[in-house]
């Protein structure tokens, strides 16, 4: 689960209750979205005053920045994030002034983007669960 805020923000629910993932170190803007692979691991893309960034939060203060995703200059752009299975993440966005436009399949194993679906502007996503 995710709240809007540098701390205090990403949280891991279980049977026993929430642990809060950032408590103390502030990631570096506003949260877009959030996902998690398979194996658990936790990806963000965060907002910055202009640019946008893929981030995977490991613990508090260690929140690598794994891809520059672009800038936006009025911060009216969407992006949208789900994961495939344990080392792929889909993610689409729309309205971006600068940088990865559309949709594309990122693999966070090798660190790089390994196919792009479409440069079109993406309103929603949808990754069906079995």
């Amino acid at each position: 689960m995710i709240y809007d805020d540098i701390t205090n923000s990403i949280f891991r629910f279980n049977q026993y209750g929430a642990t809060i993932l950032n408590p103390t170190t502030s990631i570096l803007g506003h949260i877009v979205a959030a996902t998690v692979t398979d194996d658990g691991k936790i990806f963000i893309i965060c907002g910055d005053s202009v640019n946008i960034y893929l981030m995977q939060v490991i613990s508090d203060g260690n929140y690598p920045v794994l891809l520059g995703l672009g800038s936006d200059d009025d911060l009216t752009f969407k992006f949208y994030l789900d994961s495939l299975d344990n080392n792929h993440l889909v993610i689409g966005n729309s309205d971006l002034d600068y940088g990865l436009k559309g949709m594309f399949i990122y693999n966070t194993q090798t660190s790089k983007i390994e196919k792009y679906i479409t440069p079109m502007d993406i309103i929603a996503l949808h990754v069906p669960r079995y």
